[in-house]
């Protein structure tokens, strides 16, 4: 499991900057999220924080799509149908901060 967790999390850290937010998010340890990365802005998720591209970004690979942290809910299962061309979804669990 570790080298799949990794191989996500470089995927998400590769020089892509999204925009930053000034926002306190309240998270439960005990509950799965979704974090989705697409272009499509109508996806029917209760978006908890959505963050454009930063222009300036390193790596541009993820131009004009948006990044979404959501719950995880019957919707998100309905995104993993989609072509990854389209959506890209994880679902990740937090740990409680040390």
């Amino acid at each position: 499991m570790k080298p799949l967790r990794d191989d996500s999390l470089n995927l998400l850290s590769d020089g892509h900057f999204f925009k930053s937010q000034d926002k306190v998010i309240e998270i439960n340890t005990d509950a799965d999220y979704a974090i989705v990365v697409t272009k499509n802005e109508h996806i029917d998720l209760a978006a908890l924080l959505t963050l454009p591209l930063e222009n300036e970004s390193p790596q541009q690979h993820y131009s004009g799509k948006s990044l979404t942290l959501a719950l995880w809910n019957e919707n998100t299962d309905k995104l993993l149908q989609v072509s990854a061309l389209e959506a890209e979804v994880f679902r990740v669990r937090f740990n409680q901060p040390t």
